[in-house]
């Protein structure tokens, strides 16, 4: 028994132990690049927008209905990153195989990361790939946030030449922590406020290098005022008060796109992991505890956006607050324990993952894109059912802008985004079918009659549907997905 004890820990603290890791940390691929839909709730809304931008210049039908400018004022977008890689670095191969390629470098470049600032630190890298698994597929990774997925690598990046700057005073490390700003802002906005952040927290208790850092950090600060005027964090003046249970729930974001019982073990499971590592540690890196205070802090003052997704600026910082946590400690004896309990976290993660993909994929498909004629007007209805908070079918209308040109709405068009609508269409919400009423306004319906030519319809409520046929007539169907053809008499 103890001989058997003795080789289990020496395995798992070997370089095959490590090897094994990788492999599960990459296992997610496979089903990105294996199956042809993903069930990553905003991934077809970024395919739709991104097949436009790059097929903008040929199409007459595009340049007429939308406009594009990657530039406000004298300032690059932020959240532009994904467009540029997808349709400028690697617009010469398809719009679905570019993305797929910007999620594989997301989870190898994180992998990366954690290495190198793992191996500054000295720590078990083993564990801290492990404790960053579920963040890597976290609840963030099924919402198809690709923006704010691909920042983290960079982040972690520019924090760990920030610390090679602190020692050995080499400029080329101060100029590579500048880059990888730039590219984090060009990113995703919040983690450049995350950014802001952590250099202040540096700055805070790095005194015996204050005057170098306070170059980076005064230069950073100073860029992220500028980018104020975007407007961008208007949400702390919105009405978005919720109650203390709420935000407490929150608190098991990771897990949020798992069912309730898996979200339920998983979070004990990740939280009683957190505790083991705090038991048998000590303080080492002041900084880091800081930041991560300071992002809990932030997480437990910020409003939560109420809606029917959690796409909350208060779980992100919590996000940060748990990824560096461990870089902040000492820990004084080996994990066995904590790195079972995470491998079974991460299996019950991956084992929804492959189902989720799977079901996905047997219940939708293009194939009535055949049906609908070239450059028509579309209105997607939703009302498949949310599996947790993520509704995987919400934009996978999307998918069909890889078969025809055509006009939707309920594209990401917002003020941060580089393409907008010249002439905005008349149409519900996008969860009008999904939740609350099941009937639409007449005038609204008029609209619909006179402006679209299909409707698609993904879903099985017979009440929707009902309201659909009653102004069209149905073309195709193909598993939950079906094209209607808009009645004009």
């Amino acid at each position: 028994m103890l001989n058997w004890q003795l080789m289990n820990n020496r395995f798992l603290n070997s370089h095959w132990f490590t090897v094994f890791l990788l492999a599960i940390c990459l296992l997610p691929l496979f089903a990105v690049w294996h199956y042809e839909y993903l069930p990553l709730q905003d991934y077809p809304n970024h395919l739709a927008r991104i097949e436009i931008i790059k097929n903008y210049e040929y199409s007459e039908f595009y340049r007429d209905k939308f406009e594009i400018s990657f530039f406000k004022d004298m300032l690059p977008l932020p959240y532009i990153t994904l467009d540029l890689f997808a349709s400028k670095i690697f617009g010469f191969i398809d719009t679905d195989r570019a993305l797929k390629i910007f999620i594989s470098l997301y989870v190898i470049l994180y992998a990366l990361s954690l290495n190198l600032l793992a191996r500054h630190f000295k720590q078990d890298y083993s564990l801290i790939l492990l404790f960053n698994l579920p963040l890597m597929h976290s609840y963030f990774f099924h919402m198809g946030f690709l923006n704010f997925l691909f920042g983290i690598p960079f982040f972690l990046f520019s924090v760990y030449f920030i610390e090679r700057c602190d020692a050995s005073r080499d400029k080329t490390h101060l100029f590579a922590a500048a880059i990888l700003a730039l590219v984090i802002y060009l990113t995703h906005i919040f983690i450049f406020f995350v950014f802001c952040a952590f250099i202040s927290c540096y700055l805070f208790l790095k005194k015996s290098n204050f005057k170098l850092f306070i170059q980076i950090g005064v230069a950073v600060l100073l860029f992220f005022v500028l980018t104020m005027s975007f407007g961008l964090f208007d949400f702390l003046t919105r009405d978005v008060q919720i109650g203390f249970g709420e935000k407490f729930a929150r608190s098991i974001f990771l897990f949020f796109h798992l069912p309730f019982y898996p979200l339920v073990i998983n979070s004990i499971l990740f939280l009683f992991v957190i505790y083991l590592i705090l038991r048998n540690s000590s303080v080492e890196n002041k900084p880091y505890l800081l930041f991560s205070a300071l992002c809990f802090l932030l997480f437990t003052a910020l409003p939560g956006l109420k809606g029917i997704t959690y796409v909350n600026v208060d779980i992100r910082a919590l996000f940060f607050s748990i990824m560096l946590l461990p870089f902040a400690f000492h820990i004084k004896r080996t994990m066995e324990f904590a790195k079972f309990i995470l491998i079974v976290v991460s299996i019950i993660n991956f084992s929804y993952l492959l189902i989720s993909f799977s079901d996905f994929n047997k219940n939708f498909s293009t194939r009535c894109a055949g049906h609908i004629e070239n450059r028509s007007i579309m209105l997607p209805v939703i009302s498949s059912e949310i599996n947790s908070w993520v509704a995987p079918h919400l934009f996978s209308w999307g998918y069909f802008y890889k078969n025809k040109e055509m006009l939707t709405p309920y594209l990401f068009t917002d003020d941060h985004v580089p393409i907008k609508y010249k002439d905005e269409l008349p149409a519900p919400s996008r969860w009008w079918a999904i939740v609350g009423s099941k009937e639409l306004d007449p005038d609204i319906v008029n609209e619909i009659k006179d402006k679209y030519d299909y409707i698609l319809f993904v879903g099985n409520d017979l009440k929707v549907e009902r309201l659909i046929s009653s102004i069209s007539s149905k073309e195709c169907s193909e598993g939950i997905v079906s094209l209607y053809r808009m009645r004009k008499d």
